[in-house]
């Protein structure tokens, strides 16, 4: 077996900062898109609007991992080789984002406590 050690950080994302919405949009794009989340892209509706709803909802939260990884870019070409998001543009060692989770609180009536339900969790293959 081989192991890598990746950097990896899980942050609670904030939605009024642009690059947390796009990578919200991305992620959740590719999850939608891939067989298990049902095979078929966000609406451009659901893309447009998906950040600024779920900013107006207090108990929703949104967090996104990001690994940190050195990529080099194709030639001639502003993407990277492996075809994952650019984050910056003075560096190709970066913060990329990777994984997604969207939860919502809850309350359990049985243990009479608030609970975070786990609505979407996503992370991209390499």
């Amino acid at each position: 077996t081989v192991s890598k050690m990746v950097d990896l950080k899980v942050i609670k994302a904030d939605l009024n900062e642009p690059n947390h919405c796009k990578h919200l949009i991305i992620l959740l794009d590719a999850y939608a898109s891939d067989i298990m989340g049902g095979g078929e892209n966000l609406s451009e509706y659901t893309k447009d609007n998906l950040a600024a709803e779920l900013k107006k909802l207090p108990q929703a939260h949104v967090f996104i991992a990001y690994s940190k990884s050195k990529y080099e870019k194709s030639e001639g070409s502003e993407e990277y080789s492996n075809k994952r998001i650019k984050t910056s543009s003075d560096d190709t060692e970066e913060w990329i984002p990777v994984g997604l989770a969207i939860c919502f609180e809850g309350f359990s009536t049985f243990a009479c406590k608030k609970l975070l339900n786990i609505h979407d969790l996503c992370v991209l293959s390499e």
